[in-house]
Order: C-alpha cells, then sequence, then structure tokens
C-alpha cells in the first residue's frame, strides 16, 4: 500500500508552497532587513564616478627586425609591444609625474557626520608646506573654522592660530590659507587637509586605474579611472595620457641629445686649440716679419696644399674612428647610446651604429617593465654583445685602412718636402703653423654643422602616442549601483532564510512528515493524532467531538478493518523508545472501543515504568504482578474508569525486580484466557520494543500491532527497526499510528492523502462544522497559516 502511496506522490509548485508557506514571516522579515542595510549602504557609501579616454599606440616601423619567429616571439609590433605600453602607463614612475603634475600630494576634504568628502580641484582651505622635515613625512589636520579670520586644529584642542600663520608639526612647517572665492560660501566648519608623500600619492592615483586593449588586436588602448570625483577621474587620465606623450619623446630623443652633447665638448676642445693656434700664427709673423711668399714656393707648396689637405681630412677622420673605439670599449658606456659616425664616409659603420642604438632603446623600455633575468632582455643583451663586436671590428679595419692611406700621404708629402729644401726656413714653418690652423678651422665648421643637423632632428621627433579621445566623464555614479545593490539585498534575503530552512531540514533526523514514513517502511498506517495542549490524559468521552477524539474514531475503523474477522481481540501497543505516547494511544483507544458498546480492557503490562492507573488515579495496590505471584483471583484485578462505561484498566500492579520473567510465568495464559472470555476488546499498553523484549514475549497473545510513531521526537533511522519487525512478522499485524501532529509541521508533505490532511479538506484546526472548536496548538504562525489557506480557497 504504502510503496504506491510513495509512487503517487507527485511535486507540484503549489505543494512547494504550501510546504513553506509558514516560513513566509521570516523570509518577508529577512528580507526588510536586507533592504534596510542595502539603503544605509547607499546612501553612506561614497559613490565612485567613471572616467574614459581611447590612446592610439602607434607601431614603431623603423625598429629592427632579425626576421622570422625570432620576430614574432620578441620584437612583434603588436601584442608584445601593446603590453609592454600597458605596463608603462600603469608603472609607479609615471604615476608619480602624473601625482606631482597634479598637486595631489594635497588633499582637502569637507568632514560630515558620517562620510567625508573630497574638495577637487579645490576648497576652501588650502595646506603650503613651508619647510619639509622628510620627503617621506605625512600629515593629515582636522580643521575647525572658528570665524573669517581664525581657525582651530583637533590635534591641539582649543588653540587658534591665524589663517596663513604658520605652524610646526613633526619637524615640517605648514601654513593653511583661505581661498577666498570658496571660503564665503561655505557652510562646513569642519575640514580635514592632508599632505603624504609623492610616492603614496602615487599609489592613489594607480588604485582606481584601469588600461586594456579595445579589443583583441587592436592598438588602441581603453584607459578608466573611478574615483570619488568625476573631475578628478577626468584630469588623472588626460594628464597621464600627456605624461606618457612626454616620456615617449624623451626616450627617443635620448640618441641625439647624447650627440650634442658629444659635438659641444669637441667644440670646446677645438674652439680652445684653433685659438692657440692662430696665436701662434700671429706671433710668427710679428718675431720673422713674414709678409709675401716668392712665386717659386707657391708652385711646389700648391701640391703640398692639396697632400696636407687631404692629410688634415684623413686625420679629423682617424681622430674620430679613434674616439669611436675608446668610448665603445669602455664598460662605462656599455648600456649608453652612441653617437653617430660624424662625417664618417663608411655605410657599415652607420648602419651598425643604428641598429646598435635602436636595441639600447629596446632595451631601455624593456627593464622599465621588466627585470634584468627576463628572456627578453637576456636576447637584448645577446644582440647588443655581438653589435658591439662587430662595431669594434669595423673600427679597427677602418683605421687599418686610414693609417695605410694617411702613410701613401706622407709619402707624397716628403717628396715635396724636398723639392722645397731651398724654401726659406721661415716660409716653411710659416706654412706648418697655417696648416695647423686649417684644420682646426675645418674640424670646427664640420662639428658646428654636426650640431646644427642633430638639433633639427631633435625638434622634429614625436610621440607614439595620439589620443584618440580625451577623458569623458560618466554623469551618475557607476558604484554602487542601487539596483543591484537591492537585487542583491534581495537575494540575500531570500538565500539567508532558505538556507537556513535547508540546513535544519537537513540537520533533522526525526520524522517530520508521512513521506519520511513510507519511504522507509511498507507498514500500514492505521491512524493519525494531532497534538493537544489538554493536560488530561483520557481525551476520548461521550458525546465529545473534538479533533483528537475523530481522529481515535479513525483509528478504531482502520482497527476493525485489520481484524475483522477476530473475535475479542488482543491488540497490542508499543513503541521504539519511551515517550512516544504509548499509554496516551492505549487509554484513549481503548475509550473510543467503549464508546462503540464494546466492553474494553487496558492491561498495564509496561511494568518498568507504569503510566495508564497513576494518570486515571485508580488504585496499583493490586494489578497484573500481585496476581502472577500470589493466589489472588482474576477476576478481582480489572477496574471500573470512572466516567467512561464499557472502560476497564488492569493496572501492573507492585514493580517487581524481575520483569522480563514474571511474563514468562504460566499464569499468563489464564489471564489472556479470562480477559478473552470476559472483554470484547483487549489492549495490552506494553514496554518499548526497542529497549525490552516484553513486547515479543506478549505478542504471542496478540492479535494485532498498534506501533506509536511520534512527530519530531521518533528518530528516522529507527523506521527501519519498524520495517525489519514489519517484514519479518516479529509482532503480529503490525500497523503504524503517528502521534502528536501538530498543524505547522505539514505532515503530508507534497501531497494531499484521502481529503483529511492537516491544513486540507477536514483538516484539524478548521472551524468547518465537523469538530467541535478547541485547543490544537496553533501558534501565530498557525493562524497565519490557516488565513493562507482559506485566501487560497
Amino acid at each position: 500500500m504504502n510503496q504506491k502511496e510513495n509512487e503517487n506522490v507527485k511535486i507540484s509548485v503549489r505543494d512547494l508552497i504550501m510546504r513553506y508557506i509558514r516560513y513566509l514571516p521570516l523570509i518577508v522579515i529577512s528580507i526588510s532587513i536586507a533592504l534596510i542595510f542595502a539603503y544605509a549602504y547607499l546612501r553612506y557609501t561614497t559613490p565612485l564616478y567613471s572616467a574614459r579616454a581611447t590612446l592610439l599606440i602607434k607601431t614603431d616601423k623603423s625598429s629592427p627586425k632579425m626576421g622570422g619567429e625570432f620576430d614574432e616571439v620578441y620584437f612583434s609590433g603588436g601584442r608584445g609591444n601593446l603590453n609592454s605600453e600597458v605596463e608603462v602607463l600603469m608603472s609607479l614612475s609615471l604615476a608619480k609625474r602624473v601625482a606631482a603634475s597634479l598637486g595631489l600630494q594635497k588633499k582637502s576634504y569637507v568632514k560630515g557626520n558620517i562620510k567625508t568628502t573630497l574638495n577637487y580641484p579645490a576648497g576652501p582651505l588650502s595646506l603650503q608646506v613651508i619647510n619639509l622635515a622628510s620627503p617621506s613625512q605625512s600629515a593629515t589636520f582636522d580643521v575647525h573654522i572658528v570665524n573669517d579670520r581664525e581657525f582651530t586644529l583637533g590635534q591641539e584642542g582649543e588653540k587658534k592660530y591665524a589663517f596663513g600663520q604658520p605652524f610646526q608639526y613633526a619637524g615640517t612647517t605648514f601654513s593653511i590659507n583661505k581661498n577666498d572665492s570658496l571660503f564665503k560660501g561655505t557652510q562646513y566648519k569642519e575640514q580635514i587637509l592632508t599632505w603624504e608623500p609623492l610616492e603614496s600619492a602615487a599609489f592613489g592615483v594607480l588604485g582606481g586605474l584601469s588600461v586594456a586593449p579595445t579589443k583583441d588586436q587592436s592598438n588602441i588602448l581603453a584607459i578608466t579611472y573611478l574615483s570619488p570625483d568625476p573631475v578628478l577621474a577626468k584630469d588623472i587620465i588626460n594628464q597621464l595620457m600627456n605624461e606618457y606623450s612626454k616620456l615617449n619623446v624623451e626616450d627617443k630623443n635620448q640618441t641625439a641629445s647624447r650627440t650634442i652633447s658629444f659635438i659641444n665638448e669637441r667644440l670646446n676642445l677645438i674652439t680652445r686649440e684653433l685659438g692657440d693656434v692662430e696665436k701662434d700664427l700671429q706671433k710668427y709673423k710679428q718675431e720673422n716679419n713674414v709678409i709675401n711668399l716668392s712665386s717659386q714656393s707657391e708652385i711646389f707648396l700648391n701640391n703640398q696644399s692639396e697632400i696636407d689637405k687631404q692629410i688634415s681630412e684623413l686625420e679629423v677622420k682617424q681622430r674620430i674612428t679613434t674616439f669611436l673605439q675608446e668610448y665603445i670599449g669602455d664598460q662605462k658606456n656599455e648600456h649608453e647610446i652612441v653617437p653617430t659616425s660624424l662625417g664618417i664616409d663608411d655605410n657599415t659603420l652607420a648602419e651598425l651604429i643604428t641598429q646598435y642604438n635602436q636595441f639600447q632603446l629596446k632595451l631601455d623600455a624593456q627593464l622599465k617593465t621588466t627585470t634584468a633575468s627576463n628572456v627578453t632582455v637576456k636576447v637584448l643583451e645577446g644582440q647588443l654583445e655581438k653589435l658591439r663586436s662587430d662595431l669594434l671590428e669595423n673600427l679597427k679595419n677602418l683605421k687599418t685602412s686610414q693609417d695605410l692611406q694617411l702613410n701613401s700621404m706622407k709619402q707624397k708629402n716628403q717628396q715635396y718636402n724636398s723639392k722645397i729644401n731651398s724654401v726659406p726656413i721661415k716660409e716653411k714653418e710659416l706654412l706648418e703653423i697655417t696648416r695647423q690652423q686649417g684644420i682646426k678651422q675645418n674640424l670646427y665648421l664640420f662639428l658646428l654643422q654636426k650640431r646644427e643637423e642633430t638639433a633639427i632632428s631633435l625638434a622634429a621627433t614625436v610621440s607614439n602616442s595620439q589620443i584618440v579621445d580625451g577623458a569623458i566623464a560618466s554623469g551618475a555614479p557607476v558604484k554602487p549601483s542601487p539596483g543591484s545593490i537591492k537585487l542583491m539585498a534581495i537575494f540575500l534575503g531570500l538565500v539567508i532564510p532558505i538556507g537556513i530552512i535547508y540546513v535544519k531540514e537537513l540537520l533533522n533526523d526525526k520524522v517530520g512528515s508521512r513521506p519520511d514514513i513510507t519511504r522507509i517502511t511498507d507498514a500500514p498506517i492505521f491512524g493519525e493524532i494531532g497534538h493537544s495542549q489538554d493536560k488530561e490524559v483520557l481525551m476520548v468521552r461521550k458525546n465529545k467531538r473534538d479533533v483528537v477524539t475523530e481522529q481515535f474514531r479513525m483509528v478504531r475503523t482502520n482497527i476493525q478493518y485489520m481484524i475483522s474477522n477476530t473475535s475479542n481481540p488482543v491488540i497490542l501497543v508499543t513503541s521504539t523508545f519511551s515517550g512516544e505516547g504509548k499509554s496516551f494511544v492505549s487509554i484513549n483507544t481503548g475509550a473510543v472501543m467503549a464508546l462503540a458498546g464494546k466492553k474494553t480492557v487496558v492491561l498495564e503490562f509496561d511494568i518498568r515504568k507504569p503510566k495508564i492507573s497513576k494518570s486515571l488515579d485508580l488504585s496499583r495496590a493490586k494489578g497484573i504482578s500481585n496476581f502472577l505471584v500470589s493466589d489472588i483471583p482474576v477476576s478481582s484485578l480489572p477496574q471500573q474508569v470512572p466516567g467512561v462505561d464499557n472502560l476497564y484498566i488492569v493496572a501492573c500492579g507492585p514493580i517487581p525486580p524481575n520483569p522480563s520473567e514474571i511474563l514468562l510465568n504460566e499464569k499468563m495464559n489464564e489471564l489472556f484466557a479470562y480477559l478473552k472470555q470476559t472483554f470484547d476488546v483487549v489492549i495490552i499498553d506494553t514496554a518499548p520494543v526497542g529497549l525490552v523484549s516484553d513486547a515479543y514475549t506478549l505478542g504471542k497473545y496478540a492479535d494485532s500491532t498498534l506501533y506509536i510513531v511520534r512527530m519530531g521526537y521518533t528518530l528516522k533511522k529507527q523506521l527501519h527497526f519498524i520495517e525489519e519487525l514489519y517484514n519479518k512478522n516479529k509482532l503480529p499485524k503490525i500497523g503504524l499510528l503517528v502521534n502528536d501532529i501538530k498543524a505547522s509541521s505539514h505532515y503530508y508533505g507534497y501531497g494531499n492523502y484521502g481529503g483529511y490532511g492537516y491544513g486540507y479538506g477536514y483538516g484539524y484546526g478548521q472551524s468547518n462544522g465537523y469538530y467541535e472548536s478547541g485547543s490544537n496548538g496553533n501558534g501565530k504562525i498557525g493562524k497565519l497559516f490557516k488565513r493562507i489557506v482559506k485566501s487560497k480557497k
């Protein structure tokens, strides 16, 4: 019967609602509290505004390419370069420049009762640092405006200061000044002024910053910033892009700047040398009275002059070559940009220097965003070392070639010298001085020209970034979102009580509904008895129509059906443990049988813990134990229950020391033979079968067993024990009686069985005319439950 009953259990939305509707007040209260907290959170949390800008990162087309997979891994102008620029934009060094430019080391706040609001770009008061004791020092001042001229500091109590008056704090001199345009209109007398180190301000800048590509393969970066002030968010983003552009130009100008520095150093040296030569020439002419050269000397010396010019040019190139060798070979310049070839006409050298400088710039950029142990840095350092070796080898070969050319020209010069031996010594010395003057002058003019060319390239340098869209701030706060917070509050208000209910039901190991019973045991259920607040044990009376009485009448009907072919039936009442209501059920089952005109006797066989006689105010002096151990007549045992016709009680008598053994007495047969002959129905109230063996001993005299299961008391695991008794027929014709069912327990679970379940049909506790009103244990939740059920109908 119960297996079929389980198969017919169907879960519907209405059943679920009816099962858990008793928790509705808890859920409503939980949601209300959550919404109150949400309102308080939205009211007192500082809102955050968002600003957004987009920045294009241009690919450096002039960067050297190695080709193949190497470029794809290390030098691709796409993702690798873009990720590096993202790290630069979010670097602490760039944030420091932004904080310094916007003056974010100093902040002004309005102090409210609960939250504090930032004044930006300026407030009614400003903090001036006159003499800073330490760059890492920070300070916070709670300022109370007394009047238009004075203020007090929270740290120093009632001491008053004048606006603009210097004061000392932790070794640093500060002053607080008024911003007249904002001071006049302020209504807030409590202000907070802060000073923090540049590094702390930079961390504050990075706190709300986010940089990411707009798309996977795009070179456009989206820069967003969250701040309690939308103007501050816009200013930080715009200044960040400006500082990034400046930093980019500075990096590109490193080569040109170092070249100009080198040329200026050489110009200073050549200027001094040229001045010395000119002084020597003037002195020589004055001392030797040299005015004009002879025609013959002019013929020979013209040819020598051409050779001298070539020697002069070669010597200039040789000196530049020697300088480049020393500069590149010096370990101090290992990570420095190499000046350009400065007029040395060698394509290989120029190309090597260009590649070397470009790799140096890439190495500098990588070291700003990663460590020296990074694989990309190691690869770049290897390439630089190879280029440095190639440069030194090229310069060595170039110098060797220059030496050969110079030696050849000097030989020709010696030939001309031999031809002008006849030229006067004074004139020869004059020409030597003039030649030195020409060399210095040519070198001087050459360096001036190179400096101007480099300065032009320096002025033409542009950043590799371009602002696509300037910063735009949101008009409304993005955090916290009122809609999201309220939805979250409602969600938590639902989840928390539901979670509590779920855990409570999960941890509940006691029988709570009819499906809990039918899922475990196939034993039939003879009936269900509701919870009652009445103190009286004997609930069933003549002409009484309350809920519990009618339920016992239903139990009587089911028992009669089960034992319909048995005359003078014996019914055994037992349970698993004490406290499940055996004695209560035995008395009232006997009473309801007696109301049907059947002469009924209830035997108090729970000898160890008898309750029936005491609860009915009957004598226990003479009873079962007396009969079994003495010669008193069996007819003297039954006692009439006052006020109930046809109902008798046989008390247990004095409690014996050996209850189990006394039940094995042969006089037990005489006792039951007399009772079955004298009474229409015999009910045995025995000890719990889960504790002692008395029920097994008495079971041979019974025709049916009424097994008590108490709602909210009997453990679910004990139902397996009942199933074992039922399957193995250890007790005769076991039927279950479910006791102490509360209206709020939703005993029938997901289904409506038979139309008489609690909360349905003829459910007890409802004033439908079938039952007399009485105490049934309904509290406030039960009343709410009834109102809801009625409204559903």
